[in-house]
């Protein structure tokens, strides 16, 4: 059974935290309370149901979702921006690259990232494609930070883990303009808003103190509380 066609209905029930689907339907709630309101079975499929604990962005999530916890073996952790259709989208410099700025092909992706636990026994997926970054090039045509990786763990579908509940969002683009107010979802910060306030912006962007990047098409973000984004 796909999960994703479902996870929208079983998701809204109160204390419901995840769902997947491997060979039986398994439901993952907050606490014992919540065990009386998950369906005892679905489209004619047994529920097993399991006590996870509210999930938190720096744990271990499954279903995989966007917002949490992610990286290679060679990094600390960043935050995985999404999942869609079966791809985890989220940056270069998290999925494809080690902490001194060397991309790594084919490498394992984890869930949470090394600097939050995660291990050899927390392989979600593997690093599929990047757009390789040049650096320390003041000429360089760099656009985006961006690597895509293949799923294998069950996952939910274009969700966002926002303050411990999962928020379904729309991936259609969306032309910004200045004094527009967006948001952002990190695996420490949690949800957080800003303005944009440069709609073009050429940036110069550190990894590491000797390895830069200078990115084009850059929409620059004033924070509420005044920091730049």
């Amino acid at each position: 059974m796909n999960t994703k066609l479902i996870a929208k209905n079983i998701l809204d029930i109160e204390g419901v935290v995840g769902i997947g689907s491997s060979p039986t339907i398994k439901i993952f709630v907050e606490s014992e309370d919540y065990i009386d309101a998950v369906p005892k079975t679905i489209h004619g499929k047994k529920v097993d149901v399991y006590v996870t604990g509210r999930v938190r962005a720096l744990d271990r999530v499954r279903p995989v979702v966007g917002g949490v916890s992610v990286g290679n073996p060679k990094i600390t952790a960043g935050t995985l921006g999404i999942v869609h259709n079966g791809l985890i989208i989220s940056n270069c410099h998290v999925l494809a690259m080690d902490e001194d700025g060397n991309f790594l092909d084919h490498t394992e992706i984890w869930q949470p990232g090394p600097l939050d636990g995660g291990s050899e026994y927390d392989v979600i997926g593997y690093l599929l494609a990047y757009i390789p970054i040049e650096f320390n090039s003041l000429t360089a045509d760099n656009r985006v930070d961006i690597a895509i990786g293949k799923m294998i763990e069950d996952y939910v579908n274009d969700a966002l883990l926002i303050n411990d509940s999962l928020v379904k969002i729309n991936l259609s683009p969306v032309d910004l303009k200045e004094g527009d107010v967006v948001f952002k979802v990190g695996r420490t910060t949690g949800l957080t808003k800003g303005i944009v306030v440069s709609e073009s912006a050429s940036v110069k962007v550190f990894y590491t103190e000797d390895k830069w990047a200078v990115f084009h098409d850059v929409y620059v973000i004033k924070g509420m509380d005044g920091a730049f984004m």
